[in-house]
């Protein structure tokens, strides 16, 4: 299998929530009961943008490490001997290089 096709299998299975459910959950978190109080949204409207946006932050990355986990174990678990040693991890992370580096830069 070429780098190109791990690096497709990678992003097909790696599933987190969309950027529009993260932020309506974190829109959720931080509103609270006050999501119908328009005159207190006025009022504190700056400050909700910015704890908006850092809760939605958080849930992304609470969402990150086990979708990449998986996405992994997906993507490469199949390709190891049926009891691996240290060394062949480290090969198939060596022949796989490139994939997972531009895997971790598109998540």
């Amino acid at each position: 299998m070429t780098e190109e096709q791990v690096l497709a299998e990678l992003k097909a299975a790696f599933q987190v929530p969309s950027g529009h459910d993260i932020c309506i959950q974190a829109l959720d978190s931080v509103l609270g009961d006050r999501a119908n109080d328009s005159e207190w949204i006025k009022a504190n409207f700056s400050s909700l943008i910015e704890r908006t946006q850092i809760t939605a932050y958080d849930l992304y990355l609470a969402a990150e490490r086990p979708a990449a986990s998986s996405a992994i174990r997906t993507a490469l678990a199949d390709r190891l001997p049926q009891e691996p040693t240290v060394d062949d991890f480290f090969q198939l992370i060596e022949a796989n290089f490139h994939a997972l580096d531009r895997f971790f830069l598109v998540v």
